[in-house]
């Protein structure tokens, strides 16, 4: 799907198989009214960016969703830029980025994660196994676990750094992460 300056609200849905440049099952882009995400699994979908979902300058929420086995450059299961993204109650496992394995945060954007897990996510090259909070981005992690990730250099589990990127976690779980 690709859904631009409009907004969209997907419920029971199953994304698989895909590939984009852009966001292999949906790229959300510049749009002044929400994409929600409920009850649905992305699985094996590819991308350059947001091998699930690309969410660029769009506000998006993700709740009882599932993502794993997805694949991208920037963010396996999720990418999100300028905005923010609000994760509940969603697991991350077995995806893949070159960073941000689980999700890639970045340009100002602003992440919550709550009631969720990352496992075995993966930066094949670079940083943050779970999730990348890069230049700007916040990060707010909580009630949440952060289990057997991989990053090839820093943050298995969390990598928070870039210029004006803050990460508060409270009340998680982080165990059993790796990174050289």
């Amino acid at each position: 799907i690709y859904n631009l300056t409009g907004g969209l609200d997907v419920t029971n849905s199953t994304f698989s198989g895909n590939n984009a440049t852009m966001g292999g099952g949906i790229y959300n882009l510049t749009s002044t009214l929400p994409l929600t995400v409920t009850d649905s699994t992305f699985t094996g979908n590819s991308a350059q960016f947001g091998g699930g979902i690309n969410n660029e300058n769009s506000d998006l929420t993700v709740t009882n969703s599932t993502f794993s086995g997805n694949s991208a450059d920037w963010g396996g299961g999720i990418c999100n830029y300028y905005r923010t993204l609000t994760v509940t109650n969603s697991a991350f496992s077995s995806n893949s980025a070159t960073m941000g394995g689980g999700i890639y945060n970045d340009n100002a954007g602003t992440l919550t994660v709550t009631n969720s897990t990352f496992t075995g996510n993966s930066a094949t090259t670079t940083t943050g196994g779970g999730i990348n909070n890069g230049d700007d981005g916040t990060l707010t992690v909580q009630n949440s676990t952060i289990i057997s990730n991989s990053a090839t250099t820093t943050g298995g589990g969390i990598n928070n750094s870039g210029d004006g990127s803050t990460l508060t976690v409270q009340n998680s779980t982080i165990i059993s992460n790796s990174a050289t």
